[in-house]
């Protein structure tokens, strides 16, 4: 009896786990639909935020990554955090942060914008059209939603 319960248990946790990971793939995969999820991802002024919470982008010290665009321009806080997993010593190592114009020219960057484990809200006027985020060492996760 103990055996036949515990499959049945197994059974149904493994079918549970498997549905939970497509239903979150699925949403991911279609973005023109928001769901739970993905609320965070549009904002009716043209911003979008293709990585919320659940589905953060991959930071790299590579390469720019971008976390917001805009097809008129922010003109609004934008709430940005980061989790990296590298560390220099004992200090998680920070993200760099810059802003684009809708042309690709750079209107703004700092190094060290956000610490490794932090978050932080930023101005980005209506002259700002993409935010891109990268990490300084090895690789972490971002999300960024308007604050």
């Amino acid at each position: 009896m103990k055996h036949t319960l515990k499959n049945i248990l197994t059974i149904v946790l493994l079918l549970l786990f498997t549905f939970c990971n497509t239903t979150s793939a699925l949403a991911y995969e279609t973005p023109t639909k928001l769901s739970v999820c993905t609320a965070e991802m549009y904002s009716s002024s043209g911003n979008v935020y293709p990585y919320p919470a659940g589905h953060q982008v991959l930071t790299t010290n590579t390469s720019w990554q971008t976390i917001a665009y805009s097809t008129k321009g922010f003109n609004c806080n934008v709430y940005v955090k980061c989790n990296n997993t590298a560390t220099v010593g004992l200090k998680v190592v920070p993200c760099d942060v810059q802003m684009l114009d809708k042309n690709g020219n750079v209107l703004w960057s700092e190094n060290g914008a956000i610490a490794g484990l932090g978050s932080r809200t930023f101005w980005c006027g209506s002259d700002v059209y993409k935010i891109q985020i990268r990490t300084q060492a090895g690789k972490g996760t971002a999300f960024a939603y308007e604050a």
